[in-house]
Parts: structure tokens; sequence; C-alpha cells
């Protein structure tokens, strides 16, 4: 494999990652529109705030995999690029893929599903007066 050709695999699997993230922003507004239909309906049924809730926690798992995968892709290319420097040069962006540490990503995109889930949940199962 060639730095090229580990490039164009590179593009066609950020391309996946990217419908799945939108599928995945699709799915986190249907939440919300669930989530605020709840807190607006008064006498809603405890089913169907669990449903909702277990809808709004699987969303929130597919969506921090999606960005995790993300994450994981970077560190995979970075393998592939390290090994190519092995044998020879790479360009100066695939060594900032080697040298990338994805620390503090992991960190924002926990938070950031954190705070999805937790807007969604407050709507779910808060009650009417508040």
């Amino acid at each position: 494999m060639t730095e090229q050709d580990a490039w164009a695999l590179m593009a066609a699997y950020t391309n996946n990652n990217a419908l799945y993230f939108l599928g995945n922003i699709l799915a986190v507004w249907l939440g919300f529109l669930m989530a605020s239909r709840i807190a607006e309906t008064n006498g809603t049924i405890t089913i169907v705030k669990l449903l909702a809730t277990t809808y709004c926690l699987c969303v929130a798992f597919f969506m921090y995999t999606g960005l995790s995968a993300g994450l994981a892709m970077i560190n995979d290319f970075s393998w592939v690029f390290s090994e190519l420097s092995k044998t020879r040069g790479i360009s100066p962006i695939s060594q900032e893929i080697v040298d990338f540490d994805a620390t503090i990503p992991t960190i924002v995109n926990g938070l950031f599903v954190v705070s999805i889930i937790a807007f969604q949940l407050i709507g779910v199962w808060k009650t009417p007066s508040e």
C-alpha cells in the first residue's frame, strides 16, 4: 500500500462516517422532538416515557460510537502511515496523523453526547409545572 492508497481509503471511510453522522443528527432531532412533546403533554403515561428514554439512550450510544469510529479510523491510519514511514518518506500531513493524540477529542465527544442525552431526558422526565 502506498501513501496515496492510504489517503484514498481514508477519504472513502470518512465519507461513509459522515453519512452515518447525518443519520445520527436526524435521530437526535427526533429524540428532542419526542422529549418536547412529552414535556408539553400533561399526564403522559410512564411506558411512553420509558420508551422515549430507551430511544434516546440508544441514539446516544450510536452517536458516541460513530464519533469514536472517526477517532479510531485516525488511530488506524496513524499505524499505517507509521509503517509506511519505516520504508519510505511520508508527507508532513501524514506525519501529523502519526503524531495525533485523541485524548481531548474523546473527552469532547463524551461531553457532547452526555449533554444531548441530559437535555433529552430532562424533557422526558420533568413534571409539567417545572
